[in-house]
């Protein structure tokens, strides 16, 4: 294969909702793009069963690099503890990995054993980080500063917003700014940071939201049921360092078709 002018690296998160609308980025990427190599950074575990996913929708492989990082396991579960420790080891394994390519080495596949050799291969251009990967974005910008870093983000661009936004478009991008707030007022530590968040974002007063499509809804309808949301904080307290910090745009799964107000003012935030 003659080399690419275009190199993309893809930092992969194994729960089937992160994979799949990943997966079908990268096969489009590939079809429209002759002179395109991706490189896919798997947790090993999963290298399998994210392969079978991507051939599903792409028969030719030659330009797709699959990268199996940290130590091989064959039975892997799907369930929250199997996955959260592929969201903790991640974010050191990836920036690893993507050291060496960056610095054209060659980089092992620990599930296959195959050897990926990058000596030929131009530095990445662009890489996509999944949502439950952020400190893996951060170790990225480290080594290559000058990289577009763009979100895998697999939900709506409304949900995105609401999630990472600013206060001005019912996002929730400033929470860890305002619960630092209270450590600061109550003399809390650092380990009170993720506590003070979710009571932030739990404070429900009945206030009607804004929202970039214009649809009713009220604070309390982030958590319709009553469940133990709070375990999730910590992830969305890391991604938005992530995509208001590190990042320069977001890969979405979803149209503008579907939601023309909230895909103008996503790129009107990223690009404004």
């Amino acid at each position: 294969m003659s080399t690419p002018s275009l190199r993309f690296v893809a930092c992969n998160y194994p729960a089937l909702g992160h994979t799949r609308p990943q997966l079908g980025l990268i096969t489009r990427l590939t079809q429209n793009h002759d002179d395109l190599l991706i490189t896919i950074l798997v947790y090993s575990p999963y290298v399998s069963s994210t392969r079978k996913e991507l051939e599903t929708l792409l028969t030719d492989l030659s330009r797709v690099r699959m990268i199996g990082v940290g130590p091989f396991s064959d039975n892997a579960g799907r369930g929250f503890n199997s996955l959260f420790l592929a969201y903790v080891a991640l974010q050191e394994l990836i920036p690893a990995a993507y050291k060496e390519i960056v610095e054209r080495g060659s980089v092992t596949c620990t599930a296959t054993g195959s050897i990926f050799d990058y000596a030929l291969v131009p530095i990445p251009t662009i890489v996509l980080s999944d949502l439950a990967t952020p400190f893996a974005g951060q170790g990225i910008k480290a080594i290559t500063p000058d990289v577009k870093l763009l979100v895998s983000w697999m939900g709506t661009s409304s949900f995105f917003i609401n999630r990472f936004g600013p206060d001005e478009l019912g996002g929730y991008g400033s929470l860890e700014a305002k619960a630092r707030v209270v450590l600061n007022r109550d003399g809390l530590g650092e380990d009170s940071l993720m506590a003070e968040a979710f009571k932030v974002e739990s404070n429900f007063q009945g206030r009607v939201l804004p929202n970039t499509e214009g649809l009713p809804m009220f604070d309390y309808e982030i958590f319709p049921q009553d469940l133990d949301n709070g375990s999730y904080t910590p992830v969305y307290i890391n991604a938005a360092r992530q995509t208001n910090g590190w990042a320069g745009g977001v890969a979405i799964c979803s149209t503008g078709n579907f939601e023309p107000q909230a895909r103008q003012a996503l790129q009107n935030w990223y690009e404004g």
